[in-house]
């Protein structure tokens, strides 16, 4: 009895490891992590993406074809596109070997809190200007809802309804809805 006590009081040994500038990674604020179809880890910093491979980091900024350096958001599609949100309103999805860059629009700058997706559409919700639709073919529409006006945090899905958190609670809207009219898809190449 006495040694099956002392085997609870026993804890097995963890190890934590942090990767700083000892191991090439100097970053200390974080906005983003995301793990992609291959296992890599991708995190978003306020200087860029790193993409991690259980070994060493890989860097992406705009000069390796981010549409901007600040990462604020990130999501793996059922497509195997990862997309990454920015603080600006630039959206950089990468296909498996490149960067496309979009504008989600050229009239304002929303920042890109969150992605979803719903029956393989991808919709971006940002802090204070709604929600977007991205396309298939890298068009981007706004989805005029009752969101644009407040300062948005979370989106969910749940049996049909598009649910939204923001600085005055929670709403939601029936997807159906979303498309009666049909987004305004506008070119943002």
């Amino acid at each position: 009895i006495l040694l099956f006590l002392l085997g609870f009081g026993y804890s097995f040994p963890y190890e934590v490891k942090i990767y700083d500038k000892k191991n090439n990674f100097d970053h200390s604020f974080i906005y983003t992590l995301v793990q992609d179809h291959h296992n890599y880890l991708w995190i978003g910093t306020i200087d860029g993406l790193y993409r991690y491979d259980g070994f060493s980091f890989t860097e992406y900024t705009k000069q390796q074809g981010l549409a901007e350096n600040i990462v604020y958001s990130s999501f793996a599609a059922s497509s195997g596109k990862l997309y990454f949100g920015h603080v600006q309103g630039g959206i950089s999805i990468f296909t498996g070997d490149h960067f496309e860059n979009y504008r989600l629009s050229n009239d304002v700058n929303p920042q890109i809190i969150q992605f979803i997706e719903h029956e393989q559409q991808v919709f971006a919700l940002t802090r204070n200007h709604g929600i977007y639709l991205i396309g298939e073919d890298s068009t981007t529409g706004f989805l005029q809802n009752e969101f644009s006006d407040k300062v948005c945090s979370g989106i969910a899905i749940l049996d049909g309804m598009l649910y939204v958190s923001h600085n005055e609670g929670v709403s939601y809207v029936h997807l159906k809805n979303l498309f009666k009219k049909g987004p305004e898809l506008s070119d943002v190449g």
